[in-house]
């Protein structure tokens, strides 16, 4: 740091003129300071006071002269000692040290050290006071996992609400872990604090994730293998994936429900989020995909005897087309399910809502299939089931093997747009539910029957799509005319 003085333009009655400090602490930070010592011109020469030279037989007024030039020395010099002690402290800005300055007027010099020194304590105090504070507070990832332990323990949701939340805690803790990582240390989610903006920063991040990932493969290595960042949660790290429209929306939904929990436990008033949401509207559905009576029954009937395992997986889907339950519920189904010759089960998905026990009679061949499988099972299931992965995998054989090639239009995901496909390569345990639902549809039947049977809300908008339907239904009426 380096300081010197000069004078400024503009004078007293007096003919004087005010010294002036001009800092230099850096290349960035120049600053200039009044000093509040006035000097007449003719005692200040190369940037200071000039104390004049008294002669043996001076006079008085000369004297008195000599006398305030060399206070005003003092004060210049005092001034210099307090300015350097104040940058010294670590202030650095016009305004804090103006206010420093001000603070420390009747203090000496040599106690401009003690009182910063102290000043500074207090502060670094009252820092680390406030950041233990913050700490005790409950973190993000222990919010989110107070409402699931909470859900889980009173069984109001299903397994795949509980993995929903548990996918949302994980990506939050990456965005902390991201921006902690890539902007600030210290970064920490507040569930009181945030603000809506906030929120749009974080979904912008969540939606815009897998590009991250693409471009910061290192920085996102170290983070999957350290997170999550508080507790013992042992999970398989799941690739992170492109995210279409449906999928945010479904995401905020999760979020806001974190929030509205908080809410009801006393933990929180905030609530983040806009009147517009952050997924931008509602889910968008594309039209249903199913197999016709025709497809299912061909299926059905093919002969898959040389290859026991895709013969198995076929029975086992023909079945789920028959009772139009989730896989989710399928791979739960035990013998003490049937009831008077039906299925007698509780809908995973539904459980969050009023539990709705869903009553789904058998016909004859889903009748034989229980027969065929009986006992098979070393878990005591009603059928030999393999993971819902593997399942949905070798689905895509068997539609190939019995030729359900039937070209089909499916959205995209993430861009909207209608894409054509085979059956076969689109084929997963959720077509048998849809294959439940438009068969049902298609023969006529009362579509509050329907949806008792599928645990759909008759309005829904998932349910409204099966209306498509029956324009299939009214073309065939035209054609038999």
């Amino acid at each position: 740091m380096d300081i010197k003085f000069y004078l400024n333009n503009k004078k007293d009655a007096n003919g004087c003129q005010q010294v002036m400090a001009r800092l230099y602490i850096s290349r960035e930070n120049r600053l200039r300071l009044k000093t509040g010592v006035w000097v007449h011109p003719i005692y200040f020469v190369d940037g200071m006071i000039i104390e004049p030279k008294l002669k043996r037989l001076s006079s008085v007024a000369d004297r008195e002269i000599a006398k305030e030039i060399k206070d005003k020395i003092n004060r210049l010099s005092s001034f210099t000692s307090k300015l350097r002690a104040v940058i010294g402290s670590g202030r650095t800005t016009k305004e804090d040290i103006l206010a420093a300055m001000d603070v420390t007027r009747n203090l000496s010099a040599s106690d401009i050290n003690d009182y910063t020194i102290n000043s500074e304590q207090k502060k670094r105090e009252e820092e680390k006071r406030v950041k233990e504070e913050e700490e005790k507070q409950m973190s993000m990832w222990d919010a989110w996992q107070l409402m699931i332990d909470r859900r889980e323990k009173s069984g109001e949701v299903g397994a795949l609400r509980i993995k929903a939340y548990k996918v949302m805690q994980r990506a939050m803790a990456r965005y902390e872990m991201f921006l902690q990582l890539t902007e600030n240390h210290d970064f920490r989610l507040n569930f009181n604090t945030m603000s809506a903006d906030d929120m749009e920063d974080f979904f912008d991040y969540f939606r815009n994730e897998y590009s991250l990932v693409m471009d910061h493969k290192e920085l996102f290595d170290k983070i999957l293998e350290s997170y999550p960042a508080e507790g013992s949660d042992k999970h398989k790290v799941q690739p992170i994936v492109e995210r279409g429209h449906n999928t945010m929306v479904q995401r905020e939904k999760a979020i806001k429900t974190l929030f509205h929990f908080l809410h009801d436990e006393g933990l929180t008033s905030n609530y983040p989020f806009r009147k517009k949401n952050n997924g931008k509207g509602t889910e968008h559905y594309g039209r249903v995909i199913a197999l016709t009576k025709a497809e299912r029954e061909h299926m059905g009937a093919f002969d898959l005897s040389a290859d026991p395992k895709l013969e198995k997986v076929r029975d086992i889907f023909y079945f789920q087309c028959c009772i139009g339950c989730r896989v989710s519920d399928l791979t739960k189904l035990r013998p003490s399910n049937i009831i008077d010759g039906a299925v007698v089960y509780t809908a995973q998905k539904t459980k969050d809502k009023e539990p709705e026990q869903l009553t789904i009679p058998l016909n004859a061949k889903a009748r034989a299939l229980v027969a065929k499988y009986e006992g098979v099972s070393k878990k005591g299931l009603l059928f030999p089931f393999i993971s819902a992965q593997k399942y949905n995998d070798e689905l895509k054989a068997v539609f190939r093997v019995c030729g359900l090639d039937r070209i089909v239009p499916v959205k995209n995901p993430l861009t909207g747009d209608d894409e054509f496909k085979p059956l076969h390569e689109i084929a997963s345990s959720h077509l048998a539910r849809k294959t439940f639902v438009s068969c049902l549809y298609f023969n006529g039947n009362d579509v509050q029957l329907i949806s008792e049977m599928s645990g759909h809300s008759a309005k829904s908008k998932a349910f409204e799509r099966y209306n498509d339907i029956r324009l299939e239904q009214k073309q065939k009426a035209v054609e038999d005319m």
